[in-house]
């Protein structure tokens, strides 16, 4: 058995966790929709400028939205991507938000950092969900054999691929055969020149 007892637990805890993570954003969102219009002008109020105040509300009609995606994307682990990105800029515009209406309104800090420090809580939890998401791939994490069903959250270490090594010997060179040198033939005399009897 390639998981241990304790990697499977983890991995229960961290499916619970993300399921509960997602499933209270999906109804934050629609807490949220419910009151729209009071809760896009409670987000616009006290942004100071006119055309800042326009962006808060159209924001505050967009930021339940993106809960409820990035919650029904975390409860079912599908699209993961667009479930963190839609998860964290609602997340994240909170605290933000708040610090900016102190910044340019000057409503006080006393107001604004209790529900900042409520929003940062909730980006602590969202960054541990955020490790249990994944598509699931026990055979990458530990081993062909794999029964435990994790998402890829065992601890043990699969082993690494063993890749043959090219040998580097090269194979023998066969010797040509050497041919014989060529005996060259030696050079014919020509015939001697026979000569006439002289006469008496």
């Amino acid at each position: 058995m390639c998981c241990s007892t304790s990697d499977h637990n983890k991995w229960i805890a961290r499916t619970i966790v993300r399921v509960g993570f997602g499933l209270s954003l999906v109804f934050t969102g629609i807490a949220h929709y419910r009151d729209a219009s009071g809760f896009a002008t409670s987000v616009g109020n006290g942004l100071g400028p006119d055309w800042l105040v326009g962006i808060g509300t159209v924001w505050g009609y967009l930021m339940p939205l993106l809960m409820i995606v990035g919650g029904l994307s975390l409860v079912f682990n599908l699209l993961t991507r667009i479930g963190v990105w839609a998860t964290g800029l609602a997340l994240a515009s909170i605290p933000a938000g708040l610090m900016l209406k102190s910044a340019v309104s000057g409503i006080s800090l006393g107001d604004t950092m209790p529900p900042a420090m409520n929003a940062f809580v909730w980006i602590i939890v969202f960054l541990l969900v955020v490790k249990a998401t994944g598509p699931k791939d026990c055979g990458a994490c530990c081993g062909d054999s794999c029964e435990c069903g994790t998402d890829c959250d065992c601890d043990v270490d699969a082993p690494a691929p063993v890749v043959p090594m090219k040998s580097t010997v090269s194979a023998p060179v066969k010797s040509m055969p050497k041919k014989a040198p060529v005996k060259k033939a030696a050079p014919k005399k020509a015939p001697a020149k026979k000569t006439m009897p002289k006469s008496i």
